[in-house]
């Protein structure tokens, strides 16, 4: 894998002179950037920056370091539906780039940030062949609970594996969010050597992402109970009954996606890709699916439309509406 390489190149000092990195995991973008940066002169360049400035930038002697580290974030020229004007040269600015990429000097290394990425643009193959395109992808669930782990070891505390899932359930699984959690679970905890269970509920709050999934979850095992008092929870939190009721169309939208996919032997890591979902989500939601029909799932949909739909006009109130489709669809 990329990301292994790109570690290793990290690890042992041998840099590429060029690396595009991307993907949906940003906390692991923004950390690579600036490890493949650190202790280098910096240049950065933000949108559609002219190549002319780039390469000069490029071109130029590291003054007070070894190595010059010129970022260009964000440029859109490596995906296939950016409008490239191109430049006095008559060529395009990807295109110039391109040309540029194998004479990059030693002690510059060009780093590309991108959101938007086409494997088949030129820009990309030739980042690709002379040095790294990396797609920093979620970590998987085990990957990514020894990460939490390690990060609350670096600051003295020990964590079970069983309340970093906890923790990593609450946050959706975003590196980000976790490390924000993190840092505030650590300075809870003061001079205690360990992160409880008790800390996280004391501390965090869950994603509304999350709460809906348990709340389907409540829903899919029948528990009219504990499906109201979540439901009851998140209006006490202020959630919108209009968010909460796009939330769970869109839950039982991939519900229905991972359960057709599933029926079609269709393998989760591509099921990721295709719904655009982490890939702890495609576990869940295949769980959740077990517990319905497919043409439930369908009613559902068309229930939570009607129900969006009726309180829109007035015909029921949203705290009603969405609490009937609630206990509508508890098993």
């Amino acid at each position: 894998m990329e990301t292994k390489a790109l570690q290793a190149d990290i690890k042992n000092g041998q840099l590429k002179r060029v690396y595009l990195l991307y993907g949906d995991e940003r906390y692991l973008v923004s950390y690579y950037a600036n490890a493949l940066g650190e202790g280098c002169d910096k240049d950065v360049f933000d949108g559609n920056a002219p190549p002319a400035e780039i390469i000069l930038a490029a071109e130029a002697f590291p003054f007070l370091a070894e190595k010059r580290a010129v970022y260009i974030r964000e440029s859109k020229l490596f995906a296939p539906s950016k409008k490239d004007e191109g430049n006095a040269t008559g060529k395009s600015n990807a295109e110039t780039l391109a040309n540029f990429l194998p004479n990059i000097p030693e002690d510059t290394i060009l780093i590309f940030i991108e959101t938007d990425v086409d494997k088949r643009v030129r820009l990309y193959k030739k980042v690709a062949e002379i040095g790294r395109a990396v797609d920093c992808a979620p970590l998987a669930a085990p990957d990514l609970s020894r990460w939490v782990m390690k990060k609350f070891r670096e600051k003295g505390k020990t964590v079970a594996p069983a309340v970093a899932e906890q923790l990593m359930r609450f946050s959706a699984h975003n590196m980000t969010a976790l490390v924000t959690e993190i840092d505030k679970l650590i300075a809870y905890a003061g001079q205690r050597p360990s992160i409880e269970a008790a800390d996280i509920n004391e501390l965090c709050t869950p994603t509304l992402q999350t709460r809906v999934f348990d709340l389907l979850a409540a829903m899919g095992k029948g528990n009219t109970g504990n499906a109201l008092t979540l439901y009851s929870n998140m209006l006490h939190m202020k959630e919108s009954p209009f968010m909460i009721l796009a939330m769970l169309i869109r839950q039982f939208r991939i519900l229905l996606q991972c359960k057709c996919a599933n029926d079609k032997k269709i393998p989760r890591a591509s099921m990721a890709g295709e719904f655009g979902l982490r890939p702890f989500m495609i576990d869940e939601a295949l769980s959740q699916a077990k517990r319905y029909t497919t043409e439930r799932l369908v009613n559902a949909l068309a229930d939570c439309q009607d129900t969006d739909l009726r309180i829109k006009t007035g015909r029921v109130d949203a705290e009603l509406g969405v609490e009937m489709l609630i206990v509508s669809y508890t098993l």
